[in-house]
């Protein structure tokens, strides 16, 4: 198995049979749900707060007539709390300070008939977590390696992030750097995605005393033996890269 960060824009692709289903995938079945200019083909995950859809562009929207899209929808259940309404914005604006072919693409971000939407890249792969389980003798060194480089790629670029506004440094951290949240595709690309609990420099965040956010197994541990005010002033690139250490380890060493 060899990976490549290589990134290829939607539209140049490669072109898959009309109406054939995304490999891994069930066969998509028609349905009626709309959102805004985008038809709902199925349900792909449900997260904490947001529903996330396959779907596909009419052409009224971003991109092109059959275009397949991500689109993250925050739940009814939520959308009248503020503190989940700027969490979802939060995320929104890490995708938007991140242009990299390691990092999914954020297309839009927009609010129709009470519901606040991304749309995000559609990667036609898996990601890791479900990959792994799904190879028994797990990955050959030169593959470990490639994955380990796409994504710490990834997190050089959120680290070394600038505020669109006033070009300064405005580090992005992720904080929940673990298997699902990593995508690989079947051309070969590594991409990090939900940067849902992301800490944005310059944009406010939710952060609560004794909450610790995150997956546990793939967290720093000097946020467990610290004071939480002394978490809330070192949510720092660290943080992600000791994710990032142990996603590599459990992968390199098959476990």
């Amino acid at each position: 198995m060899s990976f490549s960060t290589a990134s290829k824009p939607i539209s140049q692709r490669r072109p898959r049979a009309e109406n054939a289903p995304a490999k891994g995938s069930r066969v998509l079945s028609p349905r009626t749900d709309r959102i805004s200019g985008y038809r709902v083909a199925r349900r792909l995950a449900t997260g904490g707060t947001s529903d996330v859809l396959l779907a596909e562009c009419d052409g009224t929207a971003h991109g092109a007539p059959g275009e397949l899209v991500v689109l993250k929808v925050l739940m009814a259940t939520y959308r009248q709390d503020p503190a989940f309404e700027r969490m979802f914005t939060r995320e929104a604006e890490a995708y938007g300070r991140l242009k990299d072919s390691s990092i999914v693409e954020l297309y839009d971000v927009f609010s129709s008939s009470q519901q606040m939407v991304m749309v995000l890249e559609y990667v036609d792969g898996l990601s890791l977590h479900r990959l792994r389980h799904a190879l028994p003798a797990g990955f050959d060194d030169a593959a470990c390696a490639e994955i380990a480089r796409g994504l710490f790629r990834a997190l050089s670029v959120a680290h070394n992030a600038n505020d669109p506004e006033t070009g300064r440094p405005a580090a992005v951290v992720h904080r929940d750097v673990n298997p699902s949240n990593i995508l690989l595709s079947w051309d070969g690309d590594v991409k990090l995605a939900d940067f849902g609990i992301a800490m944005v420099t310059g944009v406010a965040g939710d952060t609560k005393t004794g909450f610790i956010k995150g997956t546990f197994g793939y967290m720093s541990p000097s946020r467990f033996a610290e004071s939480p005010s002394r978490r809330r002033r070192t949510s720092t690139p660290p943080c992600s890269f000791s994710g990032s250490s142990s996603v590599a380890a459990k992968r390199t060493t098959r476990v």
